[in-house]
This record gives C-alpha cells, structure tokens and sequence, in this order.
C-alpha cells in the first residue's frame, strides 16, 4: 500500500513540475509575441494612413494572437473601422517588413 500512495505522490509531483514548466515556456512566448504586437501595431496604422485613412476612420486596433501558430505570423493586428464597425480586418506584418491585410470578415475595406 505504501508503495501504491509513494508512486502517485511521485507522478503527481511529476505532472505538476511539467505543467509548471510548460506554463512557464507559453507564458514567455507570449510576451515575445505581445512584445512583437506592439512593435507592429504603430507600423500598420501608419500603413492606414499612407492607405488614405484618418485616425478618426479607426475605432478599434488590438493585437491578436493566433494560438495555433508558433511565429510571428501568430500575430496580427485587427482593425475594426468606423464605417463598418461590425466587421474586423486583420494585418499582418510579412518577413520582408511589408504590411498587408491577409482576411476579413468584412469587405467595405476588403484589399485585393
């Protein structure tokens, strides 16, 4: 019996040690990756003005990050705009250092 109670403290122990460490390594990339938001988020408002938009045309910006994804490419910048407020364009930032709009659930400001 004692043998039974010692081996599952031990694989509780076990489970515990790897989840903290597994949290510990997410928590981390998503600093990187919110790090790396904020870093795109003033460029793509800048390419919304270079676009022809006003700050006034833009309600909402956030970072977003896609879970699923383990780059950069995980981050995207979603734009919600003041005429079409119940649509979300997403920007992305490519690895040339272009911005580009890559979806939408809207198409008033829809890029092709």
């Amino acid at each position: 019996m004692k043998k039974i109670i010692g081996v599952l403290v031990l694989l509780i122990c076990i489970i515990g040690i790897s989840s903290g460490v597994f949290y510990y390594i997410n928590s981390k990339e998503d600093a990187k990756q919110m790090a790396y938001g904020k870093e795109i988020r003033p460029e793509v408002l800048t390419y919304l003005k270079k676009e022809g938009y006003d700050s006034s045309d833009i309600v909402k910006s956030e970072i977003q990050i896609d879970k699923k994804m383990n780059d950069k490419h995980a981050v995207r910048i979603a734009i919600i705009f003041a005429d079409d407020k119940n649509h979300v364009y997403y920007y992305f930032k490519d690895k040339k250092g272009n911005i580009y709009q890559n979806g939408a659930t809207g198409e008033k400001h829809y890029e092709e």
